[in-house]
């Protein structure tokens, strides 16, 4: 993120981009096999984790991994760099970073 303190962690081991970032869906795709473990990329607290998504918000950004299954972690929990999020349902992970706006 250019201009701010903000950076993640790659959240798969071995993972490429398979698709870039899409300006209109604000999506990263992310080359993770099913079974894959998904990692939080920054510290924070999970805000949201349920169907296929974890939600980490993380100072004033929040990053949403999507396409995963067996999640790990639960609505409140405080989570670390490198953390265990689930496991990738595959082929994919979605990774989106999200910035709060101030009303």
């Amino acid at each position: 993120m250019a201009g701010s303190n903000f950076s993640l962690q790659w959240p798969v081991d071995s993972g490429r981009i398979t698709t870039p970032y899409d300006a209109a869906t604000g999506i990263v795709k992310i080359g993770a096999a099913a079974g894959a473990v998904v990692k939080a990329g920054a510290a924070g607290r999970v805000v949201g984790a349920n169907g296929d998504t974890v939600q980490i918000a993380s100072g004033v950004y929040t990053v949403a991994y999507s396409n995963l299954r067996k999640l790990s972690v639960a609505i409140g929990q405080d989570v670390a760099v490198g953390a265990a999020l689930g496991e990738a349902a595959g082929p994919d992970l979605r990774l989106m970073v999200f910035q709060a706006i101030d009303p």
